[in-house]
């Protein structure tokens, strides 16, 4: 329920920014809103950024500006919400906990014997 959360928090906030951006020509708004809606806008983006495209005079930002924000609106509301949620899960797994714990027992054993071997241990753990 959360992940669907996070995508919905990222699909409003790149809506906001298409409203923002093409508010003065109501059919580009229309357009860029299908877009979004459709989740193919990060691509005409990325053809619009590829292909150097000229602004068409009634949007407010560059291409790359708006390929830029889309790409941070992914990222703030999506990826790292969700890798969040997953490390955290992981974690508090019980059956994780137990295999940290043996791997560090068989670490610490196996490294211990030299000083390079302990040396590692204190970095990696």
């Amino acid at each position: 329920m959360l992940m669907v959360t996070f995508v919905l928090l990222s699909l409003g906030l790149q809506i906001f920014q298409v409203v923002a951006v093409h508010h003065s020509n109501k059919r580009k708004l229309m357009i860029e809103l299908v877009g979004t809606l459709t989740f193919t806008k990060p691509a005409f983006n990325k053809w619009r950024v590829l292909t150097n495209a000229k602004t068409e005079g009634h949007e407010i930002i560059p291409p790359v500006t708006e390929f830029i924000y889309f790409k941070v609106c992914e990222v703030f509301a999506e990826s790292i919400p969700v890798t969040v949620l997953q490390v955290n899960t992981i974690l508090t797994s019980e059956k994780v906990r137990l295999r940290i714990k043996a791997q560090r027992g068989i670490w610490r054993h196996m490294n211990l014997r030299t000083p390079a071997g302990a040396l590692r241990l204190s970095v990696d753990f």
